[in-house]
């Protein structure tokens, strides 16, 4: 998740301004559980080169 997160923004930081969440909250998405970054698809989308579909598919494919 972490790669995927640095492909879109370019880092942690400008992820984090994107969505208007932050560090904590990136940490836990990498680190924990990318579940609750379900509710941020269409901003993601957005706020970067990835498609819903593509942001979805790697939340629900990520290694544990």
């Amino acid at each position: 998740m972490k790669a995927f997160i640095i492909e879109l923004y370019g880092s942690q930081k400008a992820c984090a301004k994107a969505l208007g969440v932050n560090r904590k909250t990136l940490y836990r998405w990498i680190y924990k559980s990318p579940w609750p970054m379900l509710k941020y698809t269409d901003k993601i989308a957005e706020t970067s080169k990835a498609s819903k579909m593509e942001v979805i598919e790697h939340i629900l494919n990520k290694d544990g």
